[in-house]
């Protein structure tokens, strides 16, 4: 039986919680409405973007119930330690920190809120794109990854600085490979994604990221790019050395925030 919810809504965003998770409740609202600013800036939207509503589930078990009923998502693919949040259309199922696993994930606000940026992102991608089912997932966890800052985190970026200095470099094929959360291939899209979206970036400007998002229905990057595969992928490992070369610093973020 499903948990008693309480709700709580306002700026057209509504977060639904049980008693235990009262204490997340400020904080969901305030990320998810810089969320909303942030990427409706980003994406130069014109018009108010949809109100979004997030259930902040408060353990595994009804995560899972609520992916599959209300999301309608398959939980085979997401009941795994480190999914802890999914979203469809305007709809938002986080996993309450309380509920994290330890060995996979450790809570701070800053955390938390590259979290709900990251699936922020998810859910402005699907509301712009014409089919957002054919983007590559290195795409779309790239872009989620970039515009959230989290590739900014420990485990994030020292597992690109020593792919690169030991030239254990990801290729398109291994990503492009992905099929399903749990397999090795999507790990490369979370762990390589990024840069990906970052050289885009850094190349051919935010606009173009926009561009992407809204013109890719075939889930072909680099003909939205103008580039070849090929090409793409030559220039993004010639670049990637100053990456590490910049660490630290890091490249610039697209978000202030730390």
């Amino acid at each position: 039986m499903a948990p008693a919810y309480r709700s709580f809504t306002q700026d057209r965003l509504t977060v639904e919680y049980t008693d235990q998770d009262s204490g997340f409740v400020q904080a969901t609202h305030q990320d998810l409405l810089e969320s909303v600013r942030f990427l409706s800036d980003f994406f130069e939207l014109k018009e108010a973007f949809p109100p979004i509503r997030t259930i902040l589930v408060p353990d595994r078990l009804e995560f899972d119930r609520c992916v599959k009923e209300i999301l309608r998502i398959g939980i085979d693919v997401l009941s795994n330690p480190w999914v802890v949040a999914a979203p469809q259309r305007t709809d938002l199922v986080v996993l309450s920190p309380l509920a994290w696993d330890p060995g996979t994930w450790c809570y701070s606000p800053e955390t938390y809120g590259r979290l709900l940026l990251h699936e922020a992102t998810h859910i402005f991608e699907e509301y712009l794109s014409p089919n957002v089912e054919a983007a590559p997932m290195w795409w779309s966890e790239g872009l989620g990854a970039y515009l959230s800052n989290q590739w900014t985190e420990d485990k994030d970026r020292l597992r690109v600085m020593e792919g690169i200095q030991n030239k254990t470099i990801s290729t398109l094929a291994d990503m492009e490979a992905a099929r399903k959360l749990s397999d090795a291939a999507t790990k490369l899209c979370f762990v390589w994604g990024w840069t990906l979206v970052m050289f885009i970036d850094q190349r051919h400007g935010k606009r173009m990221i926009g561009r992407i998002v809204r013109e890719c229905a075939d889930g072909d990057v680099f003909r939205v790019l103008g580039m070849s595969r090929e090409s793409l992928e030559k220039e993004w490992k010639e670049w990637l050395p100053s990456l590490y070369n910049a660490f630290p610093p890091f490249p610039r973020p697209i978000r202030g925030r730390s």
